[in-house]
């Protein structure tokens, strides 16, 4: 990666930091996450699962790429 490339990945890594903080301490967002939960349990809401290979709809290399990022602890 060039630095432009870590720059805005440094930027982007901060405002997600800042936007999980904002979640925690917004009411709405946890009257949702409790209602969602609750919905889990009931078996109403469920991760959705897809019938088509993640190879053949996100490319060949992103795909790989994202196995070799999120086996690398290093990353």
């Amino acid at each position: 990666m060039n630095t432009n490339e870590n720059n805005i990945v440094d930027k982007l890594t901060v405002l997600i930091k800042e936007k999980n903080q904002s979640f925690q301490s917004d009411k709405i967002f946890e009257e949702f996450e409790e209602y969602h939960e609750e919905m889990r349990k009931l078996g109403i809401s469920k991760k959705q699962d897809y019938s088509i290979s993640p190879i053949d709809t996100i490319g060949r290399r992103f795909y790989y790429d994202m196995q070799h990022v999120n086996n690398n602890p290093s990353w």
